[in-house]
């Protein structure tokens, strides 16, 4: 939201942005009071992925009716890692619903999230989640070894360590051609596989991602995994890094197999579309800039502000 205050001011719309409080419960009631307190002042309320309880929820929408609810996650879903015991399906879908029924307008980051959401509230609108203009940059290695780059959460580490028997079996086809760059806020380890780990920072994340010349994005097949909305692809493509990525949820929509970048399903087709990549240099480049076209085309904040615009107004003239 940060990246579109600028852009959306254009418009002639102001906006406000409150982020998340401390932990300390005294800092949570205050952030609360603050955002009744703004809901009262402003035209609309706009909530980012945060499922506040049912009590909260019909105050604020008591105080101020235009209330747009926004997310790129499957909210409602377990997430991959977390134990099932660990997540209460129940309770967060309860909660989740409660809000999706009650918000004037719903907006997702894909078409599976909105299947979810269309019984529940069919005002409901789909806005890709952007990257940022100025990172239209194109990736610049200078070491001899191609670069396999990954970048992500540290929860989302388990998709790449499923490929292990993956790089395992292209260490030994390539032996030092190759090395696995890992992005992240905590270390892989793979054996018979040479990672590189980078602790993630905003800083230094452009040039992270600069040094990478294929970028990968595995997923699994549950629910969590359907929701993601394609992030890491379109960070790749905006560098003209080609991407091979799971054919799951979004990635198909962004992923043009062949021209922009590769859907690998099986360990084989993994090896297959990787190497093909290591071994053509013209091949990286072609998808590359196909991919990085596509995101100058329709995935910037240049792109979907337009979008989010006429969400913004239609919630407020109706």
């Amino acid at each position: 939201m940060y990246n579109y205050q600028p852009i959306l001011e254009k418009y002639g719309i102001c906006c406000e942005v409150l982020p998340p409080p401390p932990p300390a419960f005294l800092s949570k009631m205050i952030y609360l009071i603050k955002i009744l307190y703004k809901a009262k002042k402003n035209d609309i309320v706009y909530i980012q992925k945060k499922i506040f309880k049912k009590l909260f929820f019909f105050v604020l929408h008591k105080i101020n009716k235009n209330i747009i609810f926004d997310f790129d996650d499957a909210l409602f879903a377990k997430p991959t890692i977390v134990p099932a015991d660990q997540f209460d399906t129940h309770l967060v879908r309860n909660r989740l619903n409660y809000i999706l029924r009650r918000s004037k307008t719903v907006v997702v980051g894909n078409n599976f999230l909105k299947n979810y959401v269309t019984p529940k509230n069919p005002n409901v609108y789909i806005i890709p989640t952007p990257v940022r203009l100025h990172k239209l940059l194109d990736h610049r290695n200078t070491s001899d070894k191609t670069v396999i780059g990954w970048i992500g959460r540290h929860e989302n580490l388990l998709y790449v360590g499923h490929l292990q028997q993956v790089f395992a079996d292209l260490n030994r086809k390539y032996k030092d051609r190759f090395i696995l760059k890992i992005i992240c806020d905590e270390p892989l380890n793979l054996e018979d596989v040479i990672v590189i780990n980078k602790r993630w920072s905003l800083e230094e994340e452009l040039a992270d991602l600069s040094e990478i010349d294929i970028g990968i994005m595995p997923l699994g097949s549950d629910d969590w995994s359907k929701g993601k909305c394609a992030f890491k692809i379109l960070q790749y493509m905006s560098m003209g890094i080609p991407v091979v990525a799971s054919p799951i949820g979004m990635n198909k929509e962004v992923i043009t197999h062949g021209v922009n970048g590769y859907l690998a399903q099986t360990e084989e087709e993994w090896i297959i579309y990787i190497s093909r990549l290591i071994n053509d240099n013209n091949l990286r480049k072609s998808l590359g800039y196909s991919g990085k076209q596509l995101v100058i085309s329709n995935y910037t904040y240049e792109a979907t502000a337009p979008l989010l615009f006429k969400v913004l107004a239609q919630c407020v003239r109706d």
